[in-house]
């Protein structure tokens, strides 16, 4: 009878491992846009002779890329050269620094998940921002992924284990009760 309950119980525990969701190699963990492509998406709404004309500069958090060209030189970009449509996602900002409708700084918000471009903003300010604070990439995510079996080969392997303690003191408890 004894033997039985532990049977149960290595059998229970066995489902149990099984069903907690152990990760496998099969399993796809979410694809986010990383820095390389986050540039090459906001290139493409700049005109290609202002991409040789600036530097980038890039920031991340979990859910958005935002990506800086400066133009360095004194050069700058009309908005008719942007072709950039009046919307709520577009902002023109100039403060005074340079000519009406002329800009040097551009800048992007891109989805981390879609590559979608949330917002474009053309402003005449400058960029500041100390040193470590732009042209992040973010850390590699390290994950430790055992096969299904190894999980499985512990778990029983533990089972068993215990499964003999308590054998061998509900024996002790029967063998000293004798005498």
């Amino acid at each position: 009878m004894a033997m039985n309950k532990i049977l149960l119980i290595l059998l229970l525990g066995v489902l149990t491992l099984l069903s907690v969701g152990c990760k496998t190699n099969s399993q796809t963990e979410e694809i986010q846009i990383n820095r390389d492509v986050a540039i090459m998406i906001a290139e493409a709404n700049v005109p290609s002779n202002v991409i040789g004309e600036a530097s980038i500069q890039t920031l991340w958090d979990e859910s958005k890329w935002t990506v800086h060209f400066l133009l360095l030189d004194n050069h700058i970009v009309t908005k008719s050269e942007l072709g950039w449509s009046e919307s709520p996602n577009n902002k023109f900002v100039n403060q005074g620094t340079l000519p009406a409708s002329t800009y040097r700084l551009l800048t992007f918000t891109i989805e981390r998940r879609t590559g979608a471009v949330l917002s474009r903003q053309a402003s005449d300010s400058v960029l500041l921002g100390g040193p470590g604070t732009f042209n992040t990439e973010p850390p590699e995510r390290v994950s430790f992924s055992f096969p299904l079996w190894s999980v499985v080969a512990s778990g029983i392997g533990g089972l068993v284990v215990g499964g003999m303690i308590v054998w061998f003191i509900i024996r002790r408890k029967k063998a000293t009760s004798a005498f």
